[in-house]
């Protein structure tokens, strides 16, 4: 997808974009090495947008992991399904949604490029704890943001155990890895 027209969307629909420019494939590749993603079998991606995130994903996971990618723009699917990974699964729904798809507490990692900054509280909330219903104990949240902002509401539902800067991504960006907890 060209900058071009991923702006044009940015300015058609700001809050649901998050960004006027897409996810670089450093970022991608910080979250993916971020995450222990060899071990995982089961992986939910929340908000594949331009498939930044999800093309690292396809190349660091095993074979047999399952990727779940949820994406609601419906102008970004074509491109999703141009990967033609045997393992990605597109979902063309709401991340609130997750539990109809896949079993809850079944997710090893769940890597998330939701603009929370751009959410009202409230369904930040209903995201998070959603997310925290589909991993099994010990499983991680991966997550995103332009701002460190949001660390508190990722706090309440997860134990946030490092965050990292990708200078390289434009605008500069930090990653989140947060744990549910093992209780």
């Amino acid at each position: 997808m060209s900058r071009t027209k991923f702006l044009s969307l940015f300015l058609e629909s700001p809050r649901q974009v998050g960004s006027f420019v897409p996810s670089s494939r450093y970022l991608g590749r910080k979250m993916v090495r971020m995450s222990w993603i060899h071990e995982a079998n089961c992986i939910l991606e929340f908000w594949s947008g331009t498939w930044a995130v999800t093309k690292e994903i396809i190349k660091a996971c095993n074979k047999e992991c399952q990727i779940h990618a949820f994406e609601l723009e419906n102008t970004f699917l074509p491109y999703l399904e141009k990967l033609h990974a045997p393992n990605l699964h597109i979902i063309p729904d709401d991340v609130r949604n997750a539990s109809l798809y896949v079993p809850e507490g079944s997710v090893d990692i769940i890597f998330s490029c939701l603009p929370f900054g751009s959410f009202d509280n409230e369904l930040v909330h209903e995201i998070l704890s959603e997310a925290k219903k589909m991993l099994r104990p010990g499983g991680k949240f991966v997550q995103f943001q332009y701002f460190l902002s949001d660390k508190k509401k990722i706090a309440c539902h997860f134990e946030v155990c490092n965050i990292w800067w990708e200078w390289r991504n434009f605008p500069p960006a930090f990653v989140y890895v947060a744990n549910k907890p093992t209780e």
